[in-house]
């Protein structure tokens, strides 16, 4: 029998890409395919990791506890992709090591990847990333810049993962620092906010 191709697996197991770029994956139905066929699983998931999909990368790290003997091919196969990727695909790899690792020297990358010149939709994803990361004093300092990216999407998700990792609270809880975040071509209110949630963060990893 001809094993689909990676564009027919994707769609069987995730659904349309549309729905998943708007609702989010859903990584339930391949793990239970794993549970059945984990040769094809494997075979089709280092398939769409060659061919750059971000999805492929992801999907990875969420078969990290059930691999068993895969796990060193698939740690093996997202090493190499590593240097060779940017963006939201250099965000899932390094999350999908993250996972496999259990080191977080990996959120480097993902840190790396909101300071790059990248599409506004990549950045926010790296910014959304780092609020799963361990928080360090420079990764801190990344989010700082973003929190005062001209993009409000990216300076959002930015400051809302300093937030968590301050007092927790969703920026748009925080009546005092939300407004100066959302106002239009005013740098100095944004770097208000980038200040007051990484000092927040900051006092976080002295106790």
């Amino acid at each position: 029998m001809t094993e689909p191709s990676w564009e027919d697996f994707r769609l069987n197991a995730f659904g349309e890409p549309y729905m998943v770029w708007h609702d989010g994956p859903d990584f339930s139905a391949i793990r239970d395919q794993w549970c059945a066929e984990p040769g094809l699983v494997e075979r089709m998931l280092l398939e769409g990791l060659a061919t750059s999909d971000d999805l492929a990368a992801q999907a990875i790290g969420e078969l990290h506890d059930i691999a068993g003997d895969a796990a060193p091919r698939f740690e093996a196969a997202l090493r190499e992709r590593l240097p060779l990727s940017s963006g939201s695909r250099r965000v899932r790899i390094a999350e999908s090591l993250r996972a496999f690792t259990g080191s977080d020297e990996w959120d480097t990358h993902v840190g790396e990847s909101l300071d790059e010149p990248n599409f506004w939709s990549e950045r926010i994803n790296a910014a959304m990333a780092l609020r799963r990361a361990k928080p360090t004093l420079e990764l801190i300092d990344v989010l700082v810049r973003g929190a005062q990216d001209e993009e409000y999407l990216v300076r959002y998700h930015s400051a809302n993962s300093l937030a968590a990792w301050g007092k927790g609270t969703a920026i748009e809880d925080r009546d005092d620092l939300f407004g100066d975040l959302v106002s239009e071509a005013d740098p100095d209110r944004w770097a208000k906010v980038a200040k007051v949630l990484a000092e927040e963060a900051r006092a976080t990893l002295a106790n």
